[in-house]
């Protein structure tokens, strides 16, 4: 049985993407990024059906309006 990948959208700096990070690290939630801490895709450690999707705070939005990604944090 294939699981669903829920893709969550965050800024990937400024104020916002601090307060994002430690909103997800308050509640467990960390990040494991692909590559190294620059890249802009992970997923979250011990929920490998969560995808992270590091981008700009304007895309967050754009990709939710087209169904792109599943959850977006954005200001």
């Amino acid at each position: 049985m294939k699981k669903d990948i829920l893709t969550l959208g965050l800024a990937n700096k400024g104020r916002l993407a601090d307060r994002s990070l430690k909103y997800l690290k308050k509640r467990n939630l960390k990040i494991v990024y692909n590559k190294n801490k620059r890249s802009l895709s992970g997923k979250i450690r011990g929920r490998e059906n969560i995808s992270v999707n590091l981008l700009h705070a304007r895309s967050v939005i754009d990709l939710l309006s087209q169904n792109i990604i599943s959850v977006g944090i954005s200001g």
